[in-house]
């Protein structure tokens, strides 16, 4: 995970993040506390997008985009778990109890991957401008 405070203590100054798995949308707040403006969220879970837009939809310095990411442009099955979707995988569930800890499976659901190269060539050119660094699990 690339960490904002990282960049900031290198005195490399940060116009915005790209949060990929953006959950319950924890750090977002902690973003704007390091001074950090433009926040665009991904996550392909239904119910994390929707709880991120609700919480942060008069927010002119978020942008919620229900999108992953991956290798090439196409459908996957994701398997959510438990709460807002935390350690939901793309990758097949063995064992549920050692693969989420405390969140349990619920259902799997079909969705959109993109590769992030292609979505940027696409992307609008206002929400290209806001981007320096990502946040995101690898």
């Amino acid at each position: 995970m690339i960490i904002p405070e990282e960049f900031i203590k290198r005195g490399i100054g940060i116009k915005g993040v790209v949060h990929i798995g953006s959950n319950d949308c924890e750090e977002i707040t902690r973003y704007f506390d390091l001074g950090i403006d433009n926040v665009i969220c991904f996550d392909p879970l239904p119910k994390a997008a929707a709880f991120a837009l609700n919480r942060f939809n008069a927010d002119p310095r978020v942008v919620v985009i229900p999108l992953a990411f991956g290798a090439r442009n196409s459908y996957h099955w994701l398997t959510s778990t438990s709460g807002h979707g935390q350690q939901s995988t793309f990758l097949p569930v063995l064992d549920a109890k050692t693969a989420y800890g405390e969140y349990k499976p619920e259902y799997r659901i079909l969705v959109h991957v993109a590769r992030f190269d292609d979505f940027m060539h696409r992307a609008p050119t206002e929400l290209c401008k806001r981007i320096l660094a990502c946040d995101c699990l690898v």
